[in-house]
């Protein structure tokens, strides 16, 4: 045993290799401290939330809807980070009601080690608030596809016909109707009724609902007509002149009793109280002019089917008693 002792001995020092050990040692140990110490980055772009916002108050505009976080660190603590551990955020408890601020853009993080950095670009935006309005919109349902041939689909309607929106005021002045998601025909041959989505015009605009049924009528083809109709305005509000584009529109219909229509057995009306009055406008110019969707209700008896109202909606001045002279 000793001399095998001492030949190991001399073998080992013959062959150098116990600072070849100790090399591959430290060669082991230098890498795991530049692997642990080795950095990198990640970058997200994030929505911008709200927070603090009184609910009878809503953002009116906003410079910036999104920005881009930057987070870097350690590779090793970035590895199983996303943008879930993230939110981006403002903070609205001192903004005052029509007035645009200037507001840093705050990030939250979750699950996430102290040591990481976060830089948030841009890093502050303009926001102006207002108060919050409501306003009933009518529906408008929209469509792909066709129906099958030798049929023809008539004036669909939403139920119900109308939605209210709120929102502030500058947004809302924008909006004319809210549009359904697409209803696919698919070569249809019947009359059909569906269930569908209101779309989302806005991120700040908020529904009264969400969904609606909608009714599609479908007929074999026959000869279409056509009716010239007078149309009248409902509930005026009281201290405005209201002028209309049009004062009659032609409806085509389909008479599935071989019988004309008379303008009398159509009734065609807008409704005041669904247009919304721009004050600054109202200011500026002397009037405010809006779109009003046309209203229609067949009146007769016969079981005449609507296919179409030209145009659907008219422009409408308002112009405040007083400033039409």
């Amino acid at each position: 045993m000793a001399i095998n002792r001492e030949n190991f001995k001399s073998w080992l020092k013959r062959n150098d290799i116990v600072p070849k050990i100790v090399s591959i040692m430290l060669a082991v140990i230098l890498w795991g401290y530049i692997a642990d110490s080795k950095t990198g980055e990640l970058k997200f772009k994030l929505q911008i939330n709200y927070k603090n916002l009184d609910k009878a108050l809503t953002v009116a505009d906003i410079s910036e809807k999104t920005a881009v976080l930057r987070v870097r660190g350690k590779q090793e603590e970035l590895k199983n980070i996303s943008s879930k551990n993230f939110k981006l955020f403002i903070d609205l408890s001192s903004v005052k009601v029509g007035d645009y601020a200037n507001l840093k853009i705050q990030a939250e993080k979750t699950d996430i080690a102290e040591e990481v950095e976060l830089d948030i670009s841009p890093s502050d935006l303009k926001v102006l608030v207002e108060r919050k309005i409501s306003r009933s919109v009518p529906i408008v349902p929209r469509y792909s596809g066709e129906t099958e041939k030798g049929y023809i689909m008539g004036r669909i309607k939403a139920i119900p016909e109308y939605v209210v929106i709120s929102g502030a005021a500058k947004l809302l002045s924008q909006i004319d109707f809210v549009p359904t998601e697409y209803i696919f025909l698919n070569n249809r041959n019947e009359s059909f009724n569906s269930k569908v989505r209101l779309e989302k015009v806005s991120d700040d605009v908020e529904y009264s609902f969400s969904e609606v049924s909608v009714s599609i009528p479908i007929w074999p083809v026959s000869e279409r007509r056509l009716v010239e109709v007078p149309i009248s305005l409902r509930n005026r509000i009281k201290g405005f002149n209201y002028i209309l584009s049009d004062e009659k529109v032609k409806i085509s219909y389909i008479s599935l009793k071989g019988r004309d229509l008379s303008p009398n057995e159509l009734l065609l009306y807008v409704d005041a109280s669904e247009l919304l009055i721009n004050n600054e406008e109202l200011i500026e110019k002397g009037f405010s002019e809006v779109k009003g969707f046309i209203h229609v209700k067949n009146l007769s008896e016969d079981d005449a089917g609507i296919v179409a109202v030209t145009p659907e909606r008219v422009s409408i001045k308002i112009i405040k008693e007083g400033n039409d002279k």
